[in-house]
């Protein structure tokens, strides 16, 4: 363990600078721990050492003058966590989205995979009982990530290194960080935050209308019949009404989900929209969504790689928008090789 030479107080960036093994509990932090049970061990500073304080085991209850003693301890920036403890930190980071952005003490794959715990839960709420309360969660937790990305473009980095299940939120997910990387790498920061924020809601929600579509049809392991398919394309319609009765009335957010299975060529559906009326947020919501899918095993296909994929997108110039898919292969090949 790291001795911390201190006068009293310790800033946030005295503790990551001088003890990486310990975070220090900030204010925010601590009004957000339950009352009267810590849900980890916390340490002390004391004559340069740090001590675990009372409370610290799984079946210590504090007191009010317990708690009251910790709460300035943690005033005079005297409590810190461990380490080892990190674990049980993030768990209660994932329900508090906004902590996490601005915590020095955090890695970036630390803060990305808390950042896509909490949202992807929240998009989970959401598409299993859509309402604005609901709502409100999501597009919470997305702001908190493009709060990340809008200080700092390289944070969208780490998620590329995250591993997820195949279920619809997680497949939302990929596809935000797919589209928000292209967005980045064809706008290198003209376009404004509110075009941010408004692509990431769309591009994580664009699938919500499968949730109308039934099980057997959606997880069928070959290939659909026709009148099978032709549910399968109302999906796109069914998730604009899905974001329209939740409260969602951005023309951006809903486009991305309206036009995410639309192809330049007039192949796709439900519109058949040919390369002038797909939006341009639209065109990225289709790459990305493709890519989403190609890189993530599926009944009928195994999972490939990114690059491979990507190859093949920005080749399909009949169908893909190729200024999207060449920006997302071009940040692929040179920002995370």
């Amino acid at each position: 363990m790291n001795n911390l030479t201190t006068n009293g107080s310790h800033t946030e960036e005295d503790v990551y600078t001088t003890s990486p093994a310990y975070i220090q509990i900030t204010r925010g932090i601590f009004d957000r721990l339950p009352k009267f049970k810590l849900p980890f061990p916390l340490h002390a500073s004391y004559d340069d050492t740090l001590k675990p304080v009372f409370g610290s085991r799984a079946s210590d209850r504090l007191t009010r003058e317990q708690y009251e003693v910790l709460s300035r301890m943690c005033s005079q920036g005297m409590l810190f966590l461990s380490r080892r403890d990190i674990e049980a930190y993030k768990d209660l980071l994932v329900e508090n989205l906004d902590l996490a952005v601005g915590d020095p003490c955090l890695s970036g794959l630390e803060r990305a995979d808390i950042l896509s715990r909490g949202i992807t839960a929240k998009a989970g709420a959401f598409l299993d009982q859509p309402s604005p309360a609901t709502l409100e969660a999501v597009h919470a937790g997305v702001l908190a990530l493009t709060d990340c990305l809008h200080a700092d473009r390289a944070a969208i980095n780490p998620f590329f290194q995250l591993d997820g299940d195949q279920g619809l939120p997680w497949h939302g997910f990929k596809t935000m960080i797919f589209g928000l990387a292209a967005f980045q790498k064809i706008y290198e920061g003209r376009q404004g935050r509110r075009h941010l924020d408004d692509l990431a809601l769309g591009l994580l929600l664009h699938d919500a209308g499968m949730t109308r579509i039934p099980g057997f049809v959606v997880k069928k392991p070959t290939s659909l019949q026709i009148l099978e398919f032709e549910k399968v394309k109302r999906h796109p319609a069914m998730g604009v009404e899905i974001l329209r009765a939740a409260g969602i009335q951005s023309v951006d957010t809903l486009n991305c989900v309206a036009q995410h299975h639309e192809r330049l060529d007039g192949s796709g559906y439900p519109q058949r929209c040919k390369s002038g009326e797909i939006t341009v947020l639209g065109r990225i919501a289709a790459v990305a969504d493709s890519l989403a899918a190609m890189t993530t095993d599926r009944p009928h296909a195994k999972a490939r790689g990114l690059a491979e994929c990507l190859h093949e997108l920005a080749r399909d110039r009949r169908r893909y928008d190729n200024t999207g898919a060449k920006a997302l292969l071009v940040f692929v090949l040179t920002e995370l090789s």
